[in-house]
Order: C-alpha cells, then structure tokens, then sequence
C-alpha cells in the first residue's frame, strides 16, 4: 500500500539538531531490546512499526523545568508505518520505504518524567490504522487502540482498550518492544527513530 501513503511519508526529511535546555538527553527515549517474531500465539495479533522520525513534533516551551530537566508538561505527535509481524528486522539501519506499509500508526501524549522519576518517560494514547487514511477513507475498517506509559525501557505492557471491524471486540493488553532503528530522524533530537513490535493478546 506504499502508493496510497502519502509521498511525505515515504520519504522523511533528516535533521540532526541537538536542542537546548537538555532536550538532548531525549536521544535515549526509546533503547532497543529483542523481539522474536516466531511462533504467535493463537489469538494474538502481531504487527511492526517504523516511527518516522520527520512527523515527530512537540512543545518543549512548555516544560515545567527544562533546564532542570523537568519536561512533564510537554506534549507530543508522530506517526508511523505499519507492517505485518517480522518485517523489520532487530536492529538498526531500516529503511521504512524498503518494504510495504499495510497501515499507520498514530502516537500523541505527553512527557511525564523528571530527576526524581526518569523512568518511564512519556504517557500515550496510539492508533494502529490497517489500511490507508485519506478523504475517500478516513476511517480504514480495522483499528486498534491501546493506552499506556513508555519510552526509555525496552519493553511495556500497555492496556488494549478498543478496537473496530474485525478488532471490534478486543480487549486486553499489548506489549510493545522496542526491536531497532531506522534511518529516519527524529526532529529536534538528532536521533533516529525507533521501531517497535506490537504482540495484542487477550
């Protein structure tokens, strides 16, 4: 589906612009760990995502304390691409546009960490769109939801709280694991982006 994806996301800008105010300790946001993409249990569903790191957008003036490196407060958006189960592989270097994207996940939330709690960085509501959004298709049939905390620990379990079409009666949590890189970079951190795999398990 890489032709129904809009062109801005096949190809992503690269910046590498360290930020002021400590923002550069958000390169650590999301380390990578391993995941193994063998054996899904029945009645799990599993998907990849490469972050592309060009959609990344937040409002780091409204840190509480950045330059004490207190960012609760700042809010954020980015998008990603998403694959079937074992597409990217562990580690770094993916290209996002070297494979087919079957959907696109959409990630906001806020930043949630301080000195005296570094750990997990950021609270976030995602999207996991299966098919292209557009104006003829603005909401793709099958969708997922999940809520939770991440960033700066390899692996999560988050709460699975909706879903549509064939994921209408889903419920449960999700595990999102942080398996890599890809060669997209995050703006105003310098850093590639993450990606991850997503094991949603009733």
């Amino acid at each position: 589906m890489n032709d129904a994806i809009p062109a801005a996301h096949a190809t992503v800008g690269r910046r590498n612009v360290l930020a002021a105010s400590g923002i550069g300790a958000l390169a650590a946001l999301w380390p990578a760990g391993q995941a193994s993409a063998q054996g899904t249990p029945p009645g799990h569903t599993v998907f990849d995502v490469a972050c592309l790191g060009g959609t990344f957008s937040a409002n780091f003036g409204e840190a509480i304390d950045a330059d004490g490196g207190d960012f609760r407060g700042v809010g954020f958006f980015v998008e990603g691409l998403l694959y079937p189960e074992g597409t990217i592989p562990d580690g770094d270097g993916f290209d996002p546009a070297s494979a087919e994207a079957t959907g696109l996940w959409l990630c906001r939330g806020w930043f949630m960490f301080h000195p005296d709690r570094p750990l997990p960085h950021v609270v976030t509501t995602q999207e996991y769109l299966f098919g292209a959004v557009s104006g003829d298709n603005p909401s793709p049939a099958d969708q997922l939801v999940s809520s939770g905390l991440e960033g700066g620990v390899s692996e999560t379990v988050r709460s699975a709280i909706g879903g549509t079409g064939r994921f209408r009666h889903h419920s449960g949590e999700v595990v999102q694991q942080v398996i890599g890189t890809n060669t997209t970079v995050l703006r105003d951190i310098g850093e590639h982006a993450p990606n991850f795999r997503f094991t949603f398990r009733k």
